[in-house]
């Protein structure tokens, strides 16, 4: 897992030893921190026997039950009473099954949609969609100024105003904004729907459709999944239901949409059934502590994702050594020299 929310890690927490150290003692117990070590820790931690160590896959598992016999092995007590691990209750959202008809033309998934994001089952009719031209809404230019979208279903087409002379409006240059940058463009968009109360966001972006959408397919097709999160919680607001369409369903949501940034309302026969998919992937934690006498309340917390992407369906494994191997073991390792300064005083 690549993405800034990194679940899974594995965590060492150090109070402050008793007694002021020595600048010599200091240097001795970081010198038991050896390149040796180290490379013999990687070299297990990211052989094949841990097959990538997907997140919440047999390779975890044998991640995480290794950093427990180290930990064992050095004598440093779990976090929990009788328990090095934090279990994490996970889910994998699939592609949800989708069916949408515009005034009585089917769509259908992979072909001219994808969902962009999890959100729960729903069925929804409605006969008015709403075209927000870019679908921006910054203090420089708003589509949305003269919008009501709550509730309603919001169409938006890919990139960003320009003037005459091909300068950006929202930049004052030649350079486009984050609203056109792929990605970054389609986030944006789909926040800013949510952020003005819109039901659903239906973001035209062909060259990203293209993109994502063949991958989607083939990853739904092997068996793959999406990725891992924290089950979303019952008093938490409801997420906006974004798609990614094509070039072809968005001119037939709205006609005018390749000639037109002009907002508008467009009536329409709109029926949606989305019926979510996902399955439980807990994983784990590894937490060990050398609790500390002077501030034994107080804690340095030392960190890094145990986890890696796994293997893929042709066999090849990614070994994950620099992501986040090489921090993992370090841990391990400054675990070491922390329990050995803890044990002379």
């Amino acid at each position: 897992m690549k993405k800034s929310l990194l679940l899974l890690v594995s965590l060492m927490l150090l109070a402050s030893c008793d007694t002021e150290p020595k600048k010599e003692d200091i240097v001795a117990y970081g010198n038991s921190i050896t390149a040796s070590e180290l490379k013999e820790h990687l070299y297990t931690y990211a052989s094949d026997e841990f097959e990538g160590r997907d997140t919440g896959k047999e390779g975890e598992k044998k991640a995480t039950d290794y950093l427990r016999k180290e930990y064992e092995a050095l004598g440093i007590d779990p976090v929990q009473q009788g328990n090095y691990f934090q279990t994490i209750p996970l889910v994998t959202n699939k592609s949800p099954e989708v069916t949408i008809t515009v005034n009585g033309t089917s769509f259908e998934y992979y072909e001219d949609f994808i969902s962009q994001t999890s959100a729960p089952s729903i069925e929804i009719e409605a006969s008015e969609l709403v075209y927000a031209g870019y679908g921006i809404d910054d203090e420089k230019h708003s589509d949305y100024s003269e919008l009501d979208v709550t509730g309603k279903i919001v169409v938006v087409k890919a990139g960003e105003p320009q003037d005459a002379n091909g300068i950006y409006l929202i930049t004052g240059t030649d350079k486009a904004s984050k609203w056109s940058n792929s990605r970054q463009a389609l986030s944006a968009k789909k926040d800013a729907a949510e952020a003005k109360g819109a039901k659903a966001v239906f973001m035209v972006d062909h060259a990203s459709f293209e993109r994502f959408a063949g991958w989607m397919k083939e990853r739904d097709t092997n068996g793959g999944g999406g990725r891992p999160s924290l089950p979303a919680k019952e008093d938490a607001e409801q997420e906006i239901y974004a798609f990614l369409i094509s070039d072809a369903m968005g001119k037939a949501l709205v006609t005018s949409i390749d000639k037109s940034e002009a907002p508008t309302s467009v009536v329409a026969d709109f029926k949606m059934t989305y019926t979510t998919s996902s399955e439980p992937m807990p994983a784990n934690n590894v937490a060990a502590m050398i609790k500390g006498t002077e501030k034994p309340d107080e804690y340095i917390v030392i960190s890094a994702h145990l986890d890696h992407v796994g293997k893929r369906d042709n066999g090849d494994i990614y070994n994950g050594a620099d992501d986040d191997g090489s921090g993992t073991v370090s841990i391990l390792e400054i675990a070491e020299a922390f329990k050995e300064a803890t044990d002379k005083g």
